[in-house]
């Protein structure tokens, strides 16, 4: 959700960087990030408590750089975030953290492909990174991953505790083994202006309401963009495909593990994607990116698709009059209910890492996820990252723009992906990675048959199956 390899949006790749961090290094990596958005002031929401003034780090409070830590490294390999402002408040947290312990700190940017490639090397061979940025479930890569329950543990005594999705998407077998830098939850960009030309007067509340005003849509000229693109959408493709599954009671899991995918409420989620696809949607949309339906609806050639705040952010500055029409809505509500779909970045140490610099990594953690740190970090985002534990729901991070307000809301409706496995496993993990879901509904859109491509899927459920020793 950085850039078009790596978030659910549309820019360049960063160009990967390494070095020693260095403040005039991270402005001009800041740089390389989506382009520039202009970021409004954020006010507080409706009586809102204050949010916790920073504090000296727990790791310094003694002053000066304590012995445990001088001389530690830390190799940080990620990516650049969508909204600039978050790079630069993470980068300048690392350089006066690090200058303070006495720690070198060294930061590496890349896309996320590019990141999943060197950290399965980096646990092959024991070198590389230490702490590791990542959107792929921990699942994946658990046996090269460091045990962080503890710190976990800390983080919930300070927030309040976790919202059951945090624990639900970052541990295995009861054990956590990642952070979630916090989730992204997508809700419909709309063109209001244009539902009402049409006369539709208010953005649809369930599924046959949308289909009958895509249709309606598509024949004035704007149709929707109900993303279909399977693996080439690795966010938006899982977002859309797994919310209409979810809303029409079909699910990919039980919650003893075994698999609950074949079933008549799937069926009826593809069938629906079929006619969807047919009658309201652009014929392009089983062929989209991450990076097309954004640059589809700022260029106005559709009227609804599905987003977090990377369509609208952009839309400020390239395309004014786009932002001044556009508005956001939660998705439509099916026979099961309404629901959004959270896609995580997570961060990890990996195992490989011992001694003074494991004592770092873990030690950075805990001081950036600190509330009073970690709370300007999410508000910059104005709603690109919702934070995953209770006590932010009171402080004043929320954007106080009418068409992002709506992203604190969606962020309670949402599900992860291998929904309702209470953790993830080896199986349900690869069907994330290997966007399953998402290629399930682009080949019934394509082919027009429910059956033939759910029957599909499970042979390659069972296939993941063999490969993974599930």
């Amino acid at each position: 959700m950085t850039n078009e390899a790596n978030k659910p949006g549309a820019t360049l790749p960063p160009k990967p960087i390494s070095r020693t961090l260095r403040r005039r290094g991270f402005l001009s990596l800041a740089g390389t990030a989506a382009g520039a958005v202009a970021l409004a002031a954020c006010a507080p929401a409706a009586t809102p408590t204050a949010i916790p003034q920073p504090t000296v780090p727990a790791s310094i409070a003694t002053g000066g750089a304590p012995v445990t830590l001088k001389g530690a490294s830390i190799n940080y390999l990620g990516y650049a975030m969508f909204v600039p402002k978050m790079n630069e408040i993470f980068q300048s947290f690392a350089i006066d953290w690090a200058t303070q312990n006495g720690v070198k700190f060294n930061l590496e940017m890349a896309t996320t492909s590019d990141v999943a490639a060197r950290v399965a090397t980096a646990i092959e061979t024991g070198q590389g990174p230490t702490i590791v940025q990542y959107t792929a479930p921990p699942a994946n890569i658990v046996a090269g991953l460091t045990d962080i329950t503890s710190l976990a543990d800390k983080l919930a005594a300070e927030q309040e505790g976790w919202y059951p999705a945090a624990s639900a998407v970052a541990t295995v077998d009861q054990k956590w083994y990642a952070i979630p830098l916090g989730s992204h939850t997508p809700v419909f960009a709309w063109r209001p202006d244009w539902f009402a030309e049409a006369g539709i007067e208010k953005f649809p509340d369930n599924w046959d309401e949308f289909y009958e005003a895509g249709k309606i849509m598509k024949t004035a000229g704007h149709p929707f963009g109900f993303v279909l693109g399977g693996a080439g959408t690795p966010f938006d493709g899982l977002a859309h495909a797994n919310l209409l599954l979810w809303s029409f009671g079909g699910q990919e899991f039980r919650p003893d593990g075994t698999l609950a995918l074949d079933s008549a409420e799937t069926i009826a989620a593809l069938e629906y994607a079929i006619k969807l696809h047919k009658d309201a949607n652009d014929p392009g949309a089983t062929g989209y990116n991450d990076a097309t339906n954004n640059q589809a609806f700022i260029a106005e050639q559709l009227s609804a698709t599905m987003n977090v705040n990377t369509i609208y952010l952009p839309a400020l500055t390239s395309a004014p009059a786009v932002a001044a029409a556009m508005n956001h809505a939660l998705p439509p509500q099916g026979p099961a209910g309404r629901f959004t779909y959270q896609g995580y970045p997570y961060v990890s140490v990996l195992k490989h890492t011992a001694g003074i610099d494991r004592d770092a990594a873990l030690a950075f953690l805990g001081d950036f996820f600190a509330v009073s740190q970690y709370a300007q970090y999410i508000k910059e985002g104005r709603g690109y990252l919702i934070p995953m534990a209770p006590i932010y729901e009171n402080l004043p991070i929320w954007d106080i723009d009418p068409k992002l307000a709506i992203m604190r809301e969606a962020g309670r409706l949402s599900r992860w992906g291998g929904f309702e496995n209470p953790s993830p496993t080896k199986l349900s993990a690869a069907m994330v990675s290997q966007f399953t879901m998402a290629k399930m509904f682009q080949n019934a859109a394509t082919n027009g048959n429910a059956r033939e491509a759910l029957d599909g899927t499970l042979r390659e459920i069972e296939d993941l199956r063999a490969q993974v020793g599930a």
